[in-house]
């Protein structure tokens, strides 16, 4: 058996491409030992979280705990109770009882966790309690079992003993009918989503086989859909012939995608069971690279506020670049830079004209919320020595008003004593003239 983990480079990459989904862990090759498949079809959970597998090739039914390690295998190739001629769907009910579609025998096994036989029922035909071929097979909470009985294109329902209780569909496109279903599953709620595979949509019905819904998936380029499974507000299917993984919701929506044709980590040939864990890992049956592939939700962390500057202090106009060293890949930002203006560029420059001490805010935000860091005091910007009408150079207005305060019409600055007698006189007004004309560098 081959198990491979994927490094956390690898599930990097797939955050970095875009991908809702990193694989996080790969088993199986192909042959008859443990842990190998030939052409494997359909996946199901229990609540332990142990990983049931339709082994269909190798007419057995394998099973694995959720790192991919081998724990048991039943089944060989037969008429017989818990002999399989090409099992298909696979479902577990809340007691862990195991239901086995048994495609070629035309029936559904039942068993223990364990591999016990425990019942059987169907035989070929169109009655009711019979089948054609069938493929998908799903249990809902109550214990109804559903089945998708392809060949007659429609749905049969059973008590978890067998005795048949209801089918709806019939060969068509009507909302209702079906054009060879493959696969169901049941939500919380009892509804239930069918993939109508040549018909290129899902059906959704309730729990008495009342149409509710359906949603075109050619529109999709989607060809040939296959297994579909279903959590808390997500439909997941596997889009066979594309060699895809497609989430809608359950009202249609359509929401992500991943993978693409191959045989590497993440890449998929022929995808046909797919399953759901608690914490939303996806298990993904890829039936001709005879393996299992499990992918994990891609979760954005919140963002983390934080950012620097080339400078925090000189003369106006002082221009000062500002760099967002935030974490958590915020998705958006504001700036405000203390003096009435503001940004919601990632690294702003910004010129502050008027001397003062500034405050600087920033608050970045991502899907998982938001943070904001303020920085008292941060900027620091004085006048330049001289510069009494703050217009940022030394010139002859600066001299007229050292020399207002010289006959007494305005107070004295103490910074206009620049010859620095401790008065204010007919000299400093001097001094700065001076500067105006250039005889030497302004302060």
């Amino acid at each position: 058996m081959l198990i491979t983990l994927v490094s956390s480079a690898a599930a990097t990459e797939g955050y970095l491409t875009g991908d809702p989904y990193t694989p996080i862990l790969q088993w199986g090759s192909e042959g008859s030992g443990n842990g190998q498949f030939i052409s494997p079809s359909g996946v199901a959970l229990d609540g332990s979280g142990s990983v049931y597998v339709a082994d269909s090739g190798n007419n057995r039914i394998q099973v694995f705990t959720g790192t991919g390690e081998f724990v048991r295998a039943w089944g060989t190739e037969g008429t017989g109770n818990g002999e399989f001629r090409g099992p298909r769907g696979v479902a577990v009910d809340t007691d862990n009882f195991v239901y086995v579609v048994d495609n070629q025998n035309n029936r559904i096994q039942k068993f223990t966790s364990t591999g016990s036989y425990s019942g059987k029922w169907g035989d070929a035909g169109n009655g009711d309690g019979r089948f054609s071929g069938p493929q998908g097979i799903a249990v809902d909470r109550s214990g109804i079992v559903y089945v998708v009985d392809t060949g007659n294109n429609r749905v049969q329902a059973f008590t978890n003993t067998g005795s048949f209780i209801r089918a709806w569909g019939s060969m068509g496109k009507s909302n209702g009918q079906f054009q060879f279903p493959l696969s169901i599953a049941v939500d919380d709620d009892g509804d239930i989503y069918v993939a109508d595979s040549s018909d290129f949509r899902i059906q959704k019905f309730n729990t008495t086989g009342g149409f509710l819904m359906k949603w075109m998936l050619s529109g999709e380029g989607i060809h040939h859909p296959f297994g579909i499974a279903v959590d808390e507000g997500n439909v997941y299917l596997a889009d066979y012939d594309n060699d895809q993984i497609r989430t809608f919701g359950t009202g249609g929506e359509p929401l992500e995608k991943w993978g693409s044709s191959g045989s590497d980590i993440g890449q998929f040939n022929k995808p046909s069971g797919i399953a759901i864990d608690a914490a939303g890992n996806v298990y993904v049956v890829d039936k001709y690279n005879n393996r299992i592939q499990k992918f994990a939700p891609v979760t954005t962390p919140s963002p983390v506020a934080n950012f620097s500057a080339n400078k925090t202090s000189g003369t106006v106009p002082l221009m000062i670049t500002f760099t967002d060293t935030s974490t958590g890949d915020p998705a958006s930002r504001f700036w405000s830079f203390g003096d009435g203006n503001s940004s919601t560029k990632q690294h702003p420059v910004h010129t502050y004209t008027l001397p003062g001490n500034y405050t600087v805010n920033l608050t970045v935000s991502n899907g998982n919320g938001s943070d904001t860091l303020s920085r008292p005091g941060y900027i620091t910007v004085t006048r330049v020595k001289g510069d009494f009408n703050d217009n940022g150079i030394v010139d002859i207005g600066d001299v007229s008003n050292v020399a207002y305060m010289v006959v007494g019409k305005a107070a004295a600055d103490p910074a206009a004593d620049f010859n620095e007698n401790c008065a204010v006189d007919i000299g400093d007004a001097a001094k700065i003239a001076y500067y105006y004309v250039e005889k030497i560098p302004a302060l």
